[in-house]
Parts: structure tokens; C-alpha cells; sequence
């Protein structure tokens, strides 16, 4: 299928300028009156015209049908990677949740022994370290734990940029739209935005506000950040040619759903509105 699929794009390829020069050639000859058959002339160009279209509307298709599976694979090698860093940081979690319960029998041991020499000081002062790392744990934006490590994932990231990271999330726990899909909607928007804000000067404030919300049956997703506004021309040159604004478009585009951007200043917005994504049962609970 393929090399039949192969040699018809090949035959098509090389037809167009063929008969090109063929109908050039014909009609030069008719015009030095090299060519008695004039007669004959009109319904060889149309035969060869009409041929030629045949050529261009097959070319067409094919290439369609190449970038419809070229952007299903993007799609899914995003998917594919989403999920694997995943695992990988779940696997990584899990190495990290047994190393914790490996420091905390040594440090119930230390404590112990603290205790056994009437040692308050130091055993206070060690309870002051453990409190101060607690600290840093991940965020609870929601009951969804892969959206809440996404989450959390992104924040840290943003925080190592030095943005000022705020998401608000207003989500049940059900919902129709596959935790992968709403990873890559997700994943897309803020990296665009962390790649927008690194591109400002180090001295300018640099904040991403998101908001999630479950509206009735539908899921709104809202998202701001600064930009140079010197970039409108490249930003819509990056939007028409970006993998990453490409894959939230189709996704929104398959689910029925309504993309906007817009600017206010030297703020950029972005919108995504997907319908029925939620049950009655759902939203009652």
C-alpha cells in the first residue's frame, strides 16, 4: 500500500510540469503553424488540463492525510512523554518516600537517645530544623492527585525563574476529560507563559496568575502573564508555527470547545472553555 501509495505521488509529482511543457509546446507550435491538426488542439489542452487538476486535487488530499497523522503523532508522543515524566517522578517519589522512612527510624533513634541524657536543648533545636524543612512541601490544589502534581510540578519550576506562581482550582473530582489531555492544556499554557516571562528583563515583575474553574457542566480554564509587548509580531509567529499552541488548539477544537488570547497592556491572556465535561452526579457531589 504504501509503495503504490509512493509511486501514484511520485507520477503526479513529475506530470504537472510534463504536460506543462507539453501544453507550452503545443501552443507554440500552433501559433508558428508547425501543427496542422488545430482542430485537435482545444480538446488536447482540456484532456490535459483536467489531468493536471486530477494531479494537483490528489496531491492535495494525500498531503492532508500526512499532516492530519503528522499532528495525530505529535499529539501522542506529547501524551506519551507527559506520561512517561510521570512515572518517572512517581518512581523518583517513591525512592524518596523510602529514603524519608530510613531517616526517620535514625532520627527516632537520635531523639531517643537525647532523651534517655535529659538533653533538652539540642533535642528542641533538632525539632526546630525538622519544622523549618517542612516547609517546603507541595501545595493542595485539588483532589486530583496527577492535576495536583502537575500543579505543584509547574510551581516549582516557575519558582526557580523567579515568577510569582498563583492557580486557583475549582474542579470535582470526576470529570469526562482525560487527566493526559487536560496535562498537555495544561503543560502547554505554562510553559509558554515561563518561556514569556524569561524573556523579560530580570529587573520587571514576572507573575502567572490561573485560574480552573468548573463551571455547571463545562471546564474554564483562565491564565495571565506580563510579556514584552515587542513581541506581538514573533509571539503570532511562534502561535502559527509552535507545536505546543498547535496541540491545545486541535485539543479544544476536538471537544467542541472555544479558544481565546487577547492583550491588555502588557498582560496576555488566555482562555479555553470546553463543554460538558462534567455529569449531573458530578456537580451534585
Amino acid at each position: 500500500m504504501f509503495k503504490k501509495t509512493h509511486f501514484c505521488f511520485i507520477i503526479s509529482i513529475i506530470s504537472i510540469p510534463c504536460i506543462s511543457t507539453f501544453i507550452l509546446t503545443l501552443a507554440i507550435m500552433s501559433e508558428v503553424s508547425l501543427f496542422n491538426y488545430k482542430y485537435f488542439m482545444p480538446i488536447f489542452i482540456t484532456i490535459c488540463i483536467v489531468y493536471m487538476n486530477i494531479c494537483i486535487c490528489y496531491l492535495y488530499f494525500l498531503l492532508k492525510s500526512y499532516f492530519k497523522k503528522l499532528a495525530s503523532a505529535t499529539t501522542q508522543n506529547k501524551v506519551f512523554k507527559s506520561e512517561l515524566y510521570f512515572y518517572k517522578q512517581l518512581n523518583q517519589s517513591q525512592t524518596e518516600l523510602s529514603a524519608i522512612k530510613h531517616d526517620l527510624k535514625n532520627q527516632y533513634l537520635l531523639l531517643l537517645g537525647l532523651a534517655c541524657h535529659d538533653d533538652t536543648a539540642n533535642i528542641k533545636r533538632y525539632l526546630e530544623n525538622a519544622l523549618d524543612s517542612l516547609k517546603h512541601n507541595d501545595n493542595y490544589y485539588t483532589e486530583d492527585y496527577l492535576l495536583n502534581f502537575l500543579i505543584n510540578d509547574k510551581k516549582n519550576l516557575a519558582d526557580q525563574h523567579h515568577i510569582n506562581f498563583q492557580a486557583k482550582v475549582f474542579l470535582s473530582k470526576h470529570s469526562r476529560l482525560d487527566s493526559d489531555i487536560l496535562a498537555i492544556l495544561l503543560g502547554n499554557l505554562i510553559d509558554n507563559a515561563i518561556n514569556a516571562l524569561n524573556r523579560l528583563p530580570a529587573d520587571q515583575e514576572k507573575k502567572i496568575n490561573i485560574l480552573i474553574k468548573q463551571a455547571n457542566h463545562n471546564l474554564l480554564i483562565e491564565l495571565t502573564n506580563q510579556f514584552d509587548i515587542r513581541e506581538v509580531t514573533a509571539r503570532k509567529h511562534r502561535e502559527s508555527a509552535g507545536i505546543g499552541i498547535k496541540n491545545i488548539k486541535k485539543i479544544v477544537h476536538d471537544h467542541n470547545g472555544i479558544y481565546r488570547q487577547w492583550i491588555t497592556s502588557d498582560i496576555f491572556h488566555t482562555s479555553i472553555l470546553l463543554f460538558d465535561i462534567y455529569s449531573s452526579s458530578d456537580i451534585s457531589a
